[in-house]
């Protein structure tokens, strides 16, 4: 019949353009297509397409319209509108994983870095909770935190044993009549200047140097013309610390150096028995 293509015809993209208008023949996106039926699946494709797409409405469109545009693209998943008033923001703070209260967060982590939480954990938590973040993304944080927290620990007691064992290769013997010497000289000292007990106690001051000090300190402050009038005695203690110090080892069992005999340090137990003594009696 006159007027079918044959399928040599059909095949050719010349017989395509030959069927088209002249105004476009001289479009090129057209000759890709080998064939009508080429043609025909790429119409289809793009009417599916646009279809299925959402077309923003313009700004002066109807409310309905609006409203119909926010709910379909609100049903694609991953897609969130922004709250805006506060029963909003509670529903996609829920959305997103932030639990009601930091006490609702649960982190799947190691036993041992739940032991490690303190203070700092808890505000750190609060921050985040203040700040939306969800269970999901605090997890990590929260993880890295306390990795960290224990680190610091372990840091610090590392640090306080190597303080220690250099006190007593500096003190020997004496290390704990030197450092009964440093806290009272610390006690003094903090009635005069407040915060001063507080220093010395943290870690900037965990140091060997600073015991020294306080220890040559006091020797400077065992008669009543120093600069606090306190005579805190040349054992290093005020009578206070002396009557309480007595208390102790007379309380204490048998087996305490002052009592026992055979103790290595029954000497050095009695001696410093006595200058308690000479200290509470005023003699020291």
């Amino acid at each position: 019949m006159s007027g079918e293509l044959t399928p040599e015809v059909a095949a050719s993209p010349d017989s395509i353009l030959s069927m088209l208008p002249d105004e476009l023949k001289s479009e090129k996106s057209l000759a890709k297509f080998k064939d009508v039926a080429a043609l025909a699946k790429s119409y289809l494709h793009a009417e599916k397409t646009v279809g299925s797409s959402i077309r923003i409405p313009a700004e002066d469109a109807d409310t309905s319209i609006k409203q119909e545009f926010l709910k379909k693209l609100t049903s694609v998943k991953g897609v969130v509108k922004l709250p805006e008033t506060d029963e909003e923001r509670t529903a996609f703070k829920k959305a997103i994983g932030v639990p009601d209260s930091i006490n609702e967060y649960k982190f799947n982590l190691p036993e041992e870095l739940h032991k490690a939480a303190n203070e700092k954990t808890t505000a750190l938590l609060t921050e985040l909770h203040a700040a939306g973040v969800s269970n999901s993304v605090a997890e990590p944080i929260i993880k890295k935190h306390l990795e960290e927290l224990i680190e610091s620990q372990k840091s610090e007691s590392a640090k306080v044993e190597e303080t220690k064992k250099q006190l007593e290769t500096l003190f020997g013997k004496d290390l704990e009549i030197k450092l009964n010497q440093a806290n009272s000289v610390t006690e003094i000292l903090n009635n005069k200047l407040p915060g001063f007990k507080e220093f010395v106690q943290s870690q900037q001051a965990k140091s060997p140097a600073v015991t020294l000090m306080l220890t040559e300190l006091a020797k400077n402050m065992r008669e009543p013309t120093s600069i606090t009038g306190q005579n805190i005695g040349a054992f290093g203690t005020n009578k206070h610390d002396a009557e309480l110090q007595l208390q102790a080892i007379n309380g204490a069992g048998a087996d305490h150096p002052r009592w026992n005999n055979r103790h290595p340090g029954h000497k050095d137990a009695v001696n410093k028995y006595m200058q308690l003594q000479s200290i509470l009696a005023g003699i020291e």
